[in-house]
């Protein structure tokens, strides 16, 4: 099982020949990062510049998203929607104000040129987290969030919609410092603002992601130790 209320919750139906082995998905997103794509196009977009990648957006998030970017100068701002069908791609690029071209049009001659990259192909954002300074991870204003350890296994923090109840790791971000849940636009400017402009509140945030993904790595190693006797 994952956690001790696991265990506790076992043991009050007289349940109590179990082992506490936490999480296999916090290997898998270190799998993830271990294998990340390298990405010219983006790293040629990014440049060393602040990214404000926004992953499996939703219209909801995207509102207020395109807001905080075609206010903020200093960022630039990678948007990877959950949905790229035609019409949602341009629905996005009506909120836009600063220049903005999507992936599959762009080159890495021409890339750098633009403020805004819509990632609007599949498959490619886990890798892309690796170029981010702040993420946004959508679907917390809808059914629920998306995966958020993807982002953060790469050191940067993580905010999220309201709708993360469901989620102990959303909740462990939080008190860690990681993670940053949100419940309107306004709320969403003052947390990117103060990761974006206090370097120091970013590192220390930045830090705190990385560590809570590393730190809840293990759990496959322990299941095959204890199902197989298998040692690495």
């Amino acid at each position: 099982i994952q956690d001790e209320r696991s265990r506790q919750l076992l043991a009050s139906i007289g349940i109590d020949n179990v082992s506490i082995v936490g999480d296999t998905r916090f290997d898998r997103v270190g799998d993830i990062r271990r294998t990340a794509k390298e990405l010219p196009l983006v790293e040629a977009f990014a440049q060393g510049k602040k990214i404000l990648i926004a992953g499996s957006s939703w219209p909801k998030d995207e509102e207020f998203i395109t807001r905080y970017f075609n206010h903020n100068d200093n960022i630039k701002l990678i948007l990877a929607p959950h949905e790229i069908h035609e019409s949602h791609l341009q629905s996005i690029e009506k909120l836009l104000k600063r220049p903005v071209i999507r992936y599959t049009q762009a080159t890495i001659d021409t890339v750098q040129s633009y403020d805004c990259l819509i990632i609007d192909c599949f498959g490619l954002l886990s890798s892309i987290y690796r170029y981010g300074t702040v993420a946004y991870v959508g679907g917390g204003f809808g059914a629920g969030i998306h995966n958020i350890a993807e982002a953060a296994v790469y050191d940067i923090p993580v905010i999220f919609g309201p709708n993360h109840r469901r989620f102990k790791e959303a909740h462990e971000l939080i008190a860690c410092g990681g993670g940053f849940a949100i419940h309107n636009g306004q709320e969403f400017a003052t947390v990117a603002d103060k990761l974006l402009t206090n370097p120091k509140y970013l590192a220390s945030a930045s830090k705190n992601a990385g560590d809570y993904i590393s730190t809840h790595a293990g759990a496959t190693k322990l299941i095959l130790k204890e199902l197989f006797g298998i040692e690495e």
